[in-house]
């Protein structure tokens, strides 16, 4: 009997789907941390070179008292400190405290500084204006985009190999 004849064997096909199916069950912890790494990094970068607020407006100018307390120095614990550093960089105490927490759901950035609060939000009652420093760009999205496809693109291929 002549005839052509196919055949077919799903098995690698439903493999595969097996492993794709696994990356919905990943252990995103260590994505979330690197995240939160990446928005440290993006936060120190805009106060010591962008020096502007995430969505790219400028903080309003430092008070000419306080150009002159940068210049001149204040004692801060006894020891003169003076700063020709950006508006909201005075001794780094700031910039230095940009920490992040995360879990497999969720990353929280921010600083535990007494007056970052009010550097963010403004401090009305010290005439002290807003200069927001915490927040995405669309700049910062993008980066974190592109973590966000390392991490799935490097489990795929793992998920591929074995």
């Amino acid at each position: 009997m002549s005839g052509v004849s196919l055949k077919y064997n799903l098995s690698d096909i439903e493999k595969l789907q097996n492993k794709i199916a696994q990356l919905g069950k990943l252990d995103t912890a260590d994505l979330m941390s690197s995240i939160g790494v990446e928005i440290e990094s993006q936060t120190r970068r805009r106060l010591s070179d962008e020096k502007t607020a995430p969505d790219g407006s400028a903080w309003e100018a430092l008070s000419d008292d306080w150009k002159e307390r940068k210049r001149k120095g204040v004692k801060i614990g006894g020891v003169l400190v003076s700063s020709s550093g950006g508006i909201l960089e005075f001794e780094g105490s700031l910039i230095d405290s940009i920490t992040s927490e995360s879990g497999s759901d969720y990353v929280e950035v921010g600083s535990g500084e007494p007056y970052a609060a009010a550097q963010q939000f403004g401090f009305e009652e010290r005439n002290l204006p807003a200069r927001p420093y915490l927040g995405l760009s669309d700049e910062n999205m993008d980066d974190l985009a592109a973590v966000v496809n390392d991490f799935v693109d490097d489990h795929i291929k793992e998920a591929i190999a074995a």
